[in-house]
Parts: C-alpha cells; structure tokens; sequence
C-alpha cells in the first residue's frame, strides 16, 4: 500500500514540472494556477487512499506442534535363564571320601601305623590294578614308593587304600604327600597329604589282650562272653570298635584312661555254632588307627 501511494506522488509531482517547464506549443498559453493545481492532486491522493482496501497484517498463528506421548514405565524383563550344560568329565578323576589318621596325630617314637584314604572315581574311566597310589614328595616315612589298587573301580565307586608307615626315631612333624597315577604313568588327584607328630611321650595304645580261647563240648548255640584289656602309654581317651570273622562288627566306644594304665572291658559274641578258625581284632580308631589280633578260636558243640 504504501508503494502504491508513494507512486502517485512521484506521478502528481511529474505533472507538476511538466507544466511549469515543458509548454505544449509554441503559442503562450496563460499560466495555470500552481495551488489550484496542487490541490487537486492533493485530492487525487486522497481519493486513491481511499479506494485502497485497508490491508490486515493477519496476526501469526500457532503452528501446531506434535505432542510427544508420556511414556509409561514398564515392566522390566527379566533375563531369560541360560541353559545350563553338563559338567564334562575327564577320563581320571577322584574326590575325597574319608581318612584314616588326619593330620596331627600323634605317635611315638619309630612306631608303625597305617595310613588309608577312602576315594571314588568320578572319571569316565575305570581304574584296574595297574592304576597305583604313589609316593610324591615330602615325607615317606618308611612307606613303599607305590601301592597298586587291589580291585577295579568303576566309575561312581569307592575303593579305600592303606598304606603302611613308621615314624622316625627323631621327634618332630612329618609329612608327605601322595598321589593316584593312572595306567599312562600321569598322575592325578594329588596333593593327599598324611601329617604326623613323633613325640616319647604321644597317648597311645601300647598293646591288646583278649580272654578268648577255645569252648569244646558246650551247648549251641554258644554265646561267647570274653574280656579285652587294653594298656595306654599316658592319659587320655581312646575309641575302639571289634571285628568279627564272620564280617560283622560293634559300634565304636570310647574309654578314658586317667594316667598310663591298663583297662579290661567285657564283650560277647552271641549264637555261636560249632565251627573253626574264629577270630575277633580289636581296632583302635583313636589314637592309633590300628589293627590288635587277630584273636583265634575254636568252637566244638555237645
């Protein structure tokens, strides 16, 4: 619009000098009058103004905007569980059951004990005879370099090892270190260890005696009343159990000495028949992890 009004000025202004200084013709033509003429552009002007449409600047409008969603919390998914494999078994493999003897035990001076070790083979293998336990390091205390399994042991089985030993006749802690090594001369499960103390004056049992003896002509079925005596070296507790030719065995008793001395305990074995080459072992599982007996005898009935 004000293009528009700007242009009509210029133009009214135009025709304003042309006719002040451009005459039309030669001849004198009488002067018109410059403020009537300038009025009546002044009124063109106006009248044009007023012709023009008044132009509304439109007020700017909002561009709509997206409206991001609220996101709601979720539940959170918990990892789903990983398979789980099958622990894979090597040919030869062992774990420990049980011992004989543990660490620590006491003995005296050069006395001879026997030391075993329960343990199943949880390999892909079985182990034969030519499978040995052997002697690794430390002390051996006079034990043999290796002792071949007695039986074969199949996978998931149980086998116990004895091995027989003396301590030295120095006082002092020994120990060694022993292995199970298979038919390829590679040995595996190792690190078993057997700890002793040799000390003059280890609690310990210095002997067994039994009152068992030979019964002719008795009735049968006999029951077998006899008397065990056991001698200690000095004060403490032991635990004993019997064995019994026929496999059976007791349940396992302790007895506490007050000072180096002897004790007699009274056992039976019941509902005997005739028979030969009966014997019973007393077996001292504390201290000494030893084997007294066997103690032989005969039955003959009436």
């Amino acid at each position: 619009m004000k293009i528009r009004i700007t242009t009509a000025l210029i133009l009214a202004g135009m025709l304003v000098l042309s006719a002040c200084n451009f005459p039309l013709s030669p001849e004198k033509t009488p002067t018109p009058d410059v403020d009537l003429l300038a009025t009546s552009v002044a009124g063109t002007v106006e009248a044009m103004m007023r012709q023009q449409p008044t132009m509304t600047v439109p007020a700017p409008t909002a561009e709509p905007t997206a409206t991001l969603p609220v996101l709601q919390p979720t539940n959170t998914v918990s990892s789903l569980p990983q398979p789980t494999t099958a622990p894979v078994h090597a040919c030869n493999e062992a774990v420990f059951v049980s011992e004989t003897i543990p660490d620590g035990t006491q003995f005296e001076l050069s006395q001879g004990f026997t030391k075993t070790w329960t343990i199943m083979n949880t390999g892909t293998c079985t182990w034969n005879t030519n499978y040995k336990w052997v002697f690794v390091s430390g002390d051996a205390m006079e034990a043999p370099a290796s002792v071949n399994l007695t039986q074969e042991v199949a996978p998931n089985g149980q086998i116990t090892i004895s091995v027989p030993m003396k301590t030295p006749y120095i006082a002092g802690t020994y120990t060694g270190y022993w292995a199970l090594q298979g038919e390829d001369g590679v040995n595996f499960f190792t690190n078993n260890s057997v700890k002793v103390q040799a000390t003059s004056d280890a609690f310990r049992v210095t002997s067994v005696t039994t009152t068992l003896k030979d019964h002719t002509d008795v009735d049968c079925p006999y029951d077998n009343t006899f008397k065990v005596n056991i001698t200690t070296s000095t004060a403490g507790t032991i635990k004993y159990h019997l064995i019994f030719s026929d496999t059976s065995e007791t349940s396992p008793s302790n007895v506490k000495f007050d000072k180096g001395e002897t004790k007699t305990i009274e056992e039976h074995w019941y509902d005997m028949d005739a028979g030969d080459n009966y014997w019973v072992k007393v077996y001292i599982d504390s201290p000494n992890n030893q084997s007294f007996g066997a103690f032989k005898f005969d039955i003959t009935c009436k």
